[in-house]
């Protein structure tokens, strides 16, 4: 996979964002920043830095469940924003552009090692953090 050119590097760094490790996740998230995907409510670019942050520091490193299915616990790796045409093509295929997530994550299952063959490319409106214990006094 090719790395983040050095025009990349530069612009995110301004903006006190660590750099994607490919070139495509970089792209990915300077389209979202300086255009938007057409998801969730931010409008300007500093609105759609502030939730690119407080998205990918609320989920990065942490245990999500899926919604439905049966599938396992995943870990995400990395918050990803989607490509404009990814959101028109979820709204074509009957969600309204409320319920779109503006963001894929990388995971891996949990218990699994975080190399190449293991890691997936989810849409994160599939999953949802697990409610936190309640934490009883004894």
């Amino acid at each position: 996979m090719p790395r983040p050119s050095n025009n990349q590097k530069r612009f995110l760094r301004s903006l006190g964002l660590e750099r994607p490790k490919t070139w495509q996740a970089a792209a990915a998230l300077i389209a979202f920043l300086k255009e938007g995907n057409g998801a969730g409510k931010a409008r300007t670019q500093e609105e759609r830095l502030a939730l690119f942050r407080t998205t990918a520091s609320k989920y990065q490193g942490q245990r999500i469940m899926p919604n439905a299915g049966r599938r396992k616990p995943v870990i995400v790796l990395s918050v990803i924003p989607k490509l404009s045409r990814r959101v028109e093509c979820d709204c074509q295929a009957g969600l309204s552009l409320d319920a779109v997530s503006p963001f894929h994550v990388l995971v891996v299952e949990e218990g699994r090692p975080a190399q190449a063959g293991n890691k997936m490319l989810a849409d994160l409106g599939a999953y949802h953090l697990p409610a936190e214990e309640s934490v009883r006094p004894k």
